[in-house]
């Protein structure tokens, strides 16, 4: 199931680089912060985009396995 590998790379990307306007935070980020999250998400860019190419390349391989996809794994049906 394609989108697994980019939806990683895209939520540890965010994760890693947390949005400046998330009100939680105590102090607001500098320019300087400001800046180097832009480029560093511009840098990570080319991660998800090879993610992404990624999974489609391996969906036909992976959709026959069980474990294709963690929510059809926690959705499934116990077989009565």
């Amino acid at each position: 199931v394609p989108h697994d590998l980019a939806g990683l790379a895209a939520l540890a990307l965010s994760h890693a680089l947390p949005a400046p306007d998330t009100p939680w935070r105590a102090v607001p980020p500098t320019p300087f912060q400001q800046h180097l999250r832009a480029v560093l998400l511009r840098a990570g860019s080319p991660l998800v985009v090879a993610a992404a190419v990624t999974d489609l390349a391996l969906a036909p391989v992976v959709r026959l396995t069980p474990f294709a996809n963690a929510y059809r794994i926690i959705a499934r049906k116990p077989k009565p």
